[in-house]
């Protein structure tokens, strides 16, 4: 495809070539999603160990480290659901 138009703007080939390569809205909607849960698990994770030391489940020290590990993800962009 050599060029097109899309809500009345007419495209160029690298034009049709960006809107082919967009993903889908599914897709766009599910990486929304995954970084808004992903923020929102890492809180739960947070209060959760915050109670669990409230309750003397956990030591302080154990607590601490698990908030530094938390703090040294999200530094790096990492995940820390899986934990």
């Amino acid at each position: 495809i050599k060029c097109g138009v899309c809500d009345g703007a007419y495209l160029d080939e690298a034009g049709v070539q960006a809107l082919a390569n967009t993903p889908s809205r599914e897709v766009l909607i599910a990486k929304i999603m995954g970084s808004m849960m992903s923020s929102v698990s890492k809180f739960v994770y947070v209060v959760e160990a915050i109670r669990k030391h409230a309750r003397g489940k956990a030591t302080a020290e154990e607590t601490d480290d698990k908030l530094k590990q938390i703090e040294e993800n999200l530094k790096g962009g990492k995940d820390n659901d899986a934990q």
